[in-house]
């Protein structure tokens, strides 16, 4: 469920500004990527306004969450047929999938060596909202290489050495990162047809590999 955003900071400080907007957004750099956090922040935007929309968004919340649940199973058997598109799967012991995102894993390999930034373009380009989502391990991210988030976030103890984020080896992580492709969950509210018109595109995709790839 989404309710928008609210709040202002009124600055000529570009450096407060930008430090304001990462402290307010996660952590999150606004000169860089989606999801590069550079500093300890949070998500402080929710007004009483927004809340009072969320609560009157919890009447469809079921009926949003089967249908999602029921568009997923439809994406997992279309894209399960196509070579090089692996939906993620479910664990047996997960009785509701509240699907915030509909991720599947794309081969390069399959389709002739496409990077993934290029197939969510072009999927983008066929009407499919898609994007290649975490480009950086949370390991990875700024935040986790400042001494301080040891000493703020995990009740830091002197006599233990700091860890070392950067040099974690996490292989299903990196692989995770560089291998998944995000349908955003709203597009799960849509119709069957709709569900199906991803699958057609992911299918024309795959047949004009070679293509998209000599154009590249």
């Amino acid at each position: 469920m989404t309710a928008g955003e609210g709040g202002m900071v009124v600055t000529s400080d570009d450096e407060l500004a930008d430090r304001a907007w990462s402290f307010h957004h996660c952590g999150r750099s606004r000169a860089g990527a989606w999801y590069d956090h550079g500093i300890l922040g949070g998500n402080y935007r929710l007004t009483e306004f927004q809340s009072a929309i969320l609560l009157a968004q919890l009447a469809d919340l079921d009926e949003q969450v089967a249908r999602r649940e029921h568009s997923a199973r439809i994406l997992d058997e279309g894209l399960s047929r196509i070579d090089g598109l692996s939906p993620l799967a479910r664990d047996p012991r997960c009785t509701t999938h509240g699907y915030h995102l509909y991720q599947f894993l794309y081969d390069p390999q399959a389709f002739g060596g496409l990077p993934r930034e290029r197939f969510t373009a072009a999927l983008n380009a066929e009407g499919i909202p898609c994007s290649p989502g975490y480009g950086v391990p949370l390991d990875r991210q700024g935040v986790f290489a400042q001494r301080r988030f040891d000493q703020r976030a995990t009740g830091f103890d002197p006599a233990y050495a700091a860890t070392d984020y950067g040099r974690l080896d996490l292989p299903e992580t990196e692989r995770f990162c560089a291998d998944l492709v995000w349908i955003p969950q709203q597009v799960l509210l849509g119709s069957d047809a709709d569900q199906a018109d991803i699958v057609t595109a992911a299918e024309k995709l795959s047949a004009a590999a070679g293509t998209l790839v000599e154009a590249t």
